[in-house]
């Protein structure tokens, strides 16, 4: 029995490329324990025995220190029968990561960005493997680590899917929302008649603290009297409009989709690029080092159905480009290198010094 470490974060991107490997680890035989921040307590659907949750980490909080020193004795403690630690990124990767380097533990650090984070591009002077999602990421890393490329992983229930109607045009902002792409539906709520005749359904994921305020401003603006906890429902000039606070059947909703409006993030542009989804990415510009826009340029290089736009958003220019992927035949520029679940197991067993993981 092989025990693995994930080491987690708590936004999506370095929650759900773990997440999107654990069934494989069962199915395998691998035993997988979680290291996170309280702050994911939520998202998670885990045996209790399996999930360690220490406090989340921020620098600029004035007692940084006494959590960071919790944070390494109590590592200290679930490491110690642990083969392998896999990190996921985010500052609250680093000590436990560091932590398994000093027990002489295998460390395995993946990044879903073009540029890596900050806690990737340090861990990785003590990363035996660093899995990086393109070629262009290759220079952000030094030359001592192993370097494997391939996109993060795929979620489960989105392999294999099959084409639905690809009549909708979806829109979402990341686990957190995103105010930009909901006034980008709000105002395809006012223009509907411009979009082509194949679109016959938008769907807005709005985001849970955003839902209230996205209902508030199709009231002022319509002057419609809406009701609805998660989800609200709109006819519109021959287009079905549906606002939801969250979904939990994101394979549903790509399936059906025939243009993607979303953030660009590296789990989310690999979702993409692997259903062949027409998109229209928008970087948000507050992200750490601009990643996000590096992101779209270099996804761009890669296939000709992904574009970007950057903020304050042209609501002109979302029109021409929607008409414009619509008109499209999704292809890939060049080869793109998918998660790759045998390599990544593989790669594990040689850091144990094991042959045969099945």
């Amino acid at each position: 029995m092989v025990n693995l470490l994930f080491v987690v974060g708590s936004t999506g991107g370095h929650l759900y490329p773990a997440l999107s490997i654990l069934p494989y680890c069962k199915k395998l035989g691998f035993n997988c324990t979680i290291l996170g921040p309280k702050s994911i307590k939520n998202k998670l659907k885990i045996e209790e025995d399996k999930l360690f949750l220490l406090d989340d980490l921020y620098l600029k909080e004035f007692n940084f220190p006494i959590k960071l020193i919790n944070s390494i004795r109590k590592t200290l403690e679930i490491i110690r029968d642990k083969d392998v630690v896999v990190s996921f990124g985010s500052i609250f990767s680093v000590p436990p990561s560091l932590v398994g380097k000093f027990r002489k533990k295998g460390l395995i650090i993946t990044d879903q960005n073009v540029l890596p984070g900050r806690a990737t591009r340090i861990l990785s002077y003590f990363a035996d493997i660093t899995i990086i999602p393109f070629q262009e990421s290759i220079s952000f890393i030094p030359k001592r680590t192993k370097k494997i490329i391939m996109l993060p992983p795929i979620r489960e229930e989105l392999i294999n899917i099959e084409k639905g109607e690809e009549n909708t045009l979806l829109l979402f902002g990341g686990s957190l929302g995103s105010r930009t792409i909901n006034n980008i539906g709000i105002e395809l709520i006012k223009n509907a008649g411009l979009l082509d005749k194949k679109i016959k359904k938008i769907v807005l994921i709005t985001g849970k603290n955003l839902f209230d305020e996205v209902v508030y401003k199709i009231k002022e603006q319509f002057n419609k009297d809406i009701q609805g906890a998660d989800k609200i429902s709109l006819d519109l000039k021959n287009v079905e409009f549906t606002i939801l606070k969250y979904s939990t059947n994101m394979a549903c909703l790509y399936k059906d989709s025939l243009i993607v409006i979303s953030r660009a993030g590296g789990s989310t542009l690999s979702e993409l690029l692997y259903l062949k989804k027409r998109a229209i990415v928008i970087p948000y510009p507050y992200a750490l080092d601009n990643h996000q826009l590096i992101n779209a340029k270099v996804v761009k290089k890669y296939s000709n159905f992904i574009d970007y736009i950057e903020e304050p958003i042209d609501f002109g220019k979302v029109l021409e480009k929607i008409e414009k992927l619509i008109q499209m035949e999704p292809e890939y520029l060049n080869e793109v290198s998918f998660f790759n679940f045998e390599v990544f197991f593989e790669k594990i067993m040689e850091l144990t010094g094991k042959k045969d993981f099945l």
